[in-house]
């Protein structure tokens, strides 16, 4: 079986790690008169070092004092290391999302690995189950954006959105079921009515509420609408044949679904250049450049 490129630099960075993990547990339980001279103390009541390796997107965002700690440590102090992030058995690394700004762009960081994994999974699950019932779908919003710019999520985006054929929901047993209330599947994704309107939402666990948006739009003389809005700029009609015929575009690892010439598209919903000049999702509220 021949690797990819990007699966043997995984293979590559996972066996650095355990390197450096037996390396340290290894000078661990050396003698200490081998490591260094001077008296010898007596070790068995000391502290324990804790190192909590924290999975942002940058060195910069780990906690400096955690960093110090590590760093300044007597090797000769038991050592804990426990990762810090978010699974489908946990919460999700931020809480509510205020004005579409989450709390970790206030912090100057972007949304945390763990997350971005997690939407990762449920887009490409939420994706093949679509797929196989037959149900139209299309990269809608932020994510359509994200797949253009650089075939993924956006790095500060907190949600993955889909447009879905209204008519084609029955075709789903996962939808079906969610029109009575919340379902669990096998894979432990919960299926819902969003309660802020008309649409679907497919969260990462009952636990984890990353989600799947999946907003279902209906033909009207030549122009898809739907029933529910809500405040951005983005959720605009428009005309029905961006979506015929739907074209492949890699989205977060795998080929998704999105609108044909999806340049005017997207251009059609946000504005002139948008591809080409990121912004945080409330300029008002947020700037990217650091100007609003």
């Amino acid at each position: 079986m021949r690797l990819t490129r990007c699966q043997a630099a995984l293979a590559a960075a996972i066996t650095l790690n355990l390197l450096v993990l037996f390396y340290v547990s290894w000078l661990q339980h050396q003698p200490r008169n081998s490591r260094a001279r001077g008296p010898r103390r007596a070790s068995a009541a000391g502290p324990r070092v804790t190192v909590l390796v924290r999975e942002f997107e940058a060195f910069d965002n780990a906690v400096p004092e955690l960093v110090d700690s590590f760093l300044q440590q007597d090797p000769a102090q038991p050592l804990v290391v426990a990762a810090d992030g978010c699974n489908k058995e946990t919460t999700r690394c931020f809480g509510t999302v205020v004005g579409d700004t989450p709390a970790y762009l206030y912090e100057e960081r972007w949304t945390p690995p763990c997350c971005l994994r997690a939407l990762r999974e449920t887009a490409r699950y939420v994706v093949g189950v679509l797929e196989a019932a037959g149900v139209r779908y299309w990269l809608e919003g932020g994510s359509l954006l994200g797949a253009a710019r650089h075939g993924d999520i956006i790095p500060w985006d907190y949600d993955v959105d889909l447009g879905i054929y209204l008519e084609d929901v029955g075709n789903c047993e996962q939808l079906r079921g969610a029109e009575a209330g919340s379902v669990v599947d096998e894979r432990g994704f919960v299926w819902e009515k969003a309660v802020e309107g008309d649409f679907f939402r497919v969260q990462y666990s009952e636990s984890n509420h990353l989600h799947v948006d999946l907003w279902p739009f209906y033909p009207r003389n030549g122009v898809m609408t739907k029933d529910t809005w809500l405040d951005h700029r983005q959720d605009v009609e428009f005309p029905e044949h961006f979506l015929q015929p739907l074209v492949p575009l890699p989205f977060a690892g795998f080929v998704a679904q999105a609108p044909n010439n999806y340049r005017r598209f997207l251009e059609l919903k946000f504005g002139p250049g948008v591809i080409e000049n990121p912004q945080y999702p409330n300029p008002a509220l947020l700037s990217l450049t650091g100007s609003g």
